[in-house]
């Protein structure tokens, strides 16, 4: 994960500069961390990975990204560039409701899960039926984060960004208590999904609409699935059911999201 935020922070740099850039941008975004100070060893793993190469300019050395790096989970939408004011004013002008956020975020540390489940009444921890723990936010309606032994949490059942953030300080103020203190930034939170829902209002006719549509624009078999489901050519997945009601799927941001729905209401032969 490391590797990856120091990609990260090369790519927000423009892709390329040196390892003193680097460094000052990577104590900015973590200065609670020791990461820029293994910044050059990183580096030089993701140079023999062919992530990265390195050249001279003007006397410096400067690290840059390669075409490889792009490949490296460098389209992963941090809590941070997941939404703007616009974007939300946006959404609720279409109608459309957020239903669930799925985020992800490596705490750089190992997590003794017996201990925990121990001493925090909120921590469930069943190691025969499952190798994660689950620490529930009752704070935010159905907010729960699975813990594994590894530290790389994932938060789900979140409407919001504020869920995450909030059940994630309850989280960490929690592990806190047992003395173990540990502590995020919003760009260390990773968007993995985003499940969103509408309603048009009326009931459709979905052999219509998978046939009006022309062939594969929606797929339709009702003896498998009772939806007419549209695949964007960029991201994501739209399903829409005989009652009008309809999810969005796939996704990692709300400007994705609005994406999605703009293409699939073009394929629909019935407005929106």
């Amino acid at each position: 994960m490391s590797q990856t935020k120091v990609l990260r922070v090369l790519k927000e740099l423009g892709g390329e500069a040196t390892m003193a850039e680097i460094r000052k941008e990577l104590k900015n975004q973590h200065p609670n961390r020791t990461l820029h100070h293994h910044a050059h060893r990183r580096l030089e793993s993701l140079n023999k990975q062919n992530f990265v190469t390195k050249h001279k300019s003007k006397n410096r050395t400067k690290w840059k990204l390669s075409s490889k790096s792009h490949n490296k989970n460098m389209d992963d939408i941090s809590l941070k560039e997941m939404c703007s004011t616009h974007n939300k004013t946006q959404l609720k002008q279409a109608d459309i409701e957020i239903a669930n956020i799925v985020s992800t975020i490596d705490l750089d540390t190992n997590i003794d899960l017996h201990q925990i489940s121990k001493n925090i009444e909120s921590f469930v921890y069943e190691p025969e039926v499952d190798s994660h723990a689950n620490f529930h936010v009752d704070e935010c309606g159905n907010l729960n984060i699975r813990v594994p032994s590894t530290g790389r949490i994932t938060i789900a059942g979140a409407t919001s960004k504020n869920d995450i953030t909030q059940g994630l300080d309850y989280f960490l103020d929690s592990m806190g208590k047992i003395g173990l203190n540990l502590d995020y930034s919003e760009r260390e939170i990773v968007v993995q999904n985003i499940l969103a829902v509408t309603d048009i209002q009326k009931e459709v006719n979905l052999e219509e609409i998978a046939n009006d549509t022309g062939q594969g624009v929606f797929e339709y078999n009702p003896k498998q699935f009772s939806g007419a489901i549209f695949r964007s050519n960029s991201r994501g997945i739209f399903i829409i059911y005989r009652t009008g009601k309809a999810t969005l799927n796939g996704v990692r941001s709300y400007s994705q999201l609005l994406s999605l729905y703009d293409e699939s209401k073009a394929a629909l032969p019935i407005n929106l």
